[in-house]
């Protein structure tokens, strides 16, 4: 675990994070410790922040949020504009507001840039989306294959070519993105990154799941969605002018859903293609977080695993 928080540098804003990829139960673990150290919850979840978007975004119930304060939940509309940029700042200021009132701030969530920006300053955040050049680029990957795209990052980014593998689409098309609209290499952004100071003492925790077990989860929390109301929740979005191109629509399940709700796919075959790709988006999220070393692994699987993260946790608050 990073050791910052225990270091007493009164400077800076203590901080727990608490991430993973989705379905790992990081919401059950932050309600937990919040309850157990006096703290409040920052939602780091790309999509929560949209209102009317619940089941599909597997937002906190309102028997969760009643449980104790979430922060940074339905902030904005499904059509309206939401980036790591402005959930950052939203965040600064939630940290502050919580420590404010001599609580304990736990970030809870898997959107690993948005996490990163906060916790470590990463300007890249501020690199807005070119969602026309992804398309793009993405329809190049399917028509040309994914190394006609990765020749077009080596010819701008030598550098962050040379360290992405071509199948690495998500991570090329986001280098070529910031090149686009910064006129400078990735590379360069994340070494000037790296030598920026952190205004957080930080002890973050990551769930980790055996792969099998996680993807069992995911299924099974796919159909427990449809279940739930999904398509409910999807028709009544539609209803209210809310359309497939909308940031909203975005989130995982939601364009497979408004398939099904209009008679374009089976419910079967819904529930499989958002499985897939739902899976397909945990195994992203823990490429993304794996490397970062100041991140302390735990297994949910393990039953007295909270409790030992509680009993971590009290002892670096304590000094």
């Amino acid at each position: 675990m990073n050791s910052n928080l225990a270091s007493g540098d009164t400077d800076k804003f203590p901080v727990i994070a608490i991430v993973g990829p989705t379905g790992s139960g990081k919401t059950e673990a932050a309600i937990h410790i919040a309850l157990a150290v006096g703290g409040e919850i920052i939602n780091a979840d790309a999509f929560q922040v949209y209102k009317g978007m619940d089941i599909g975004t597997a937002k906190p119930t309102r028997a969760e949020q009643s449980l104790c304060k979430f922060h940074l939940i339905d902030l904005v509309g499904p059509c309206e504009t939401f980036s790591a940029s402005d959930w950052r700042s939203r965040a600064e200021a939630a940290i502050e507001d919580v420590n404010s009132r001599n609580l304990i701030p736990i970030i809870c969530g898997g959107a690993g840039m948005y996490i990163r920006a906060l916790l470590n300053g990463w300007s890249l955040a501020d690199s807005p989306r070119n969602e026309a050049l992804r398309d793009e680029l993405r329809a190049r990957a399917a028509s040309k294959g994914v190394e006609s795209v990765h020749t077009i990052l080596a010819e701008l980014d030598p550098s962050a070519a040379a360290k992405l593998h071509p199948n690495d689409l998500l991570r090329v098309i986001r280098a070529i993105e910031v090149y686009k609209s910064t006129g400078r290499p990735i590379s360069q952004l994340h070494d000037r990154d790296r030598n920026q100071p952190s205004r957080y003492s930080i002890a973050q925790f990551g769930l980790m799941w055996p792969r099998s077990e996680l993807y069992s989860r995911i299924n099974n929390r796919v159909i427990s969605m449809i279940e739930s109301g999904f398509s409910t929740e999807v028709q009544r979005l539609l209803d209210g002018g809310v359309t497939r191109q909308c940031p909203g629509m975005r989130s995982l399940g939601y364009l497979e859903v408004a398939d099904m709700v209009q008679g374009l796919r089976t419910k079967e075959e819904v529930v499989a293609a958002v499985s897939l790709k739902t899976r397909q988006y945990a195994k992203r999220q823990i490429t993304w977080f794996k490397p970062d070393e100041s991140i302390r692994w735990v297994q949910p699987n393990d039953p007295n695993y909270l409790n030992d993260m509680l009993t971590e946790i009290k002892g670096v608050l304590a000094n």
